[in-house]
């Protein structure tokens, strides 16, 4: 929803409110924003991304990490393509396949 609203202030407002948060439960990192901009019916947590447009997401999720570092947390910014390239090197050590994915799949 925050991306929805083009507005990079409610976004650092949020990832302020976030650090705020962070500070009252004693904890310095923040797992998140959430970087992906391929959404699937498919996947069970599209609500965690914030557009499909790239430039929109990093625009909104800078805000958010600044925000958040203004309170001294720090953004692991989650990449779902990490998550998919585990599961494509499980896969490959399961059935014996040679290659989990190619160099470009990996770029891509």
């Amino acid at each position: 929803m925050i991306a929805n609203t083009y507005n990079e202030d409610i976004a650092r407002s949020f990832g302020q409110s976030i650090g705020e948060m962070a500070d009252e439960m004693n904890v310095s990192g923040w797992y998140a924003p959430a970087m992906n901009i391929h959404r699937s019916a498919f996947a069970g947590r599209n609500f965690e991304y914030y557009s499909e447009d790239g430039l929109l997401s990093g625009k909104i999720a800078s805000q958010a990490v600044q925000g958040a570092a203004e309170h001294g947390v720090y953004a692991y910014i989650v990449i779902a393509v990490l998550i998919v390239l585990y599961e494509a090197l499980r896969v490959r050590k399961v059935y014996g396949k040679r290659k989990a994915a190619g160099k470009g799949t990996a770029q891509e």
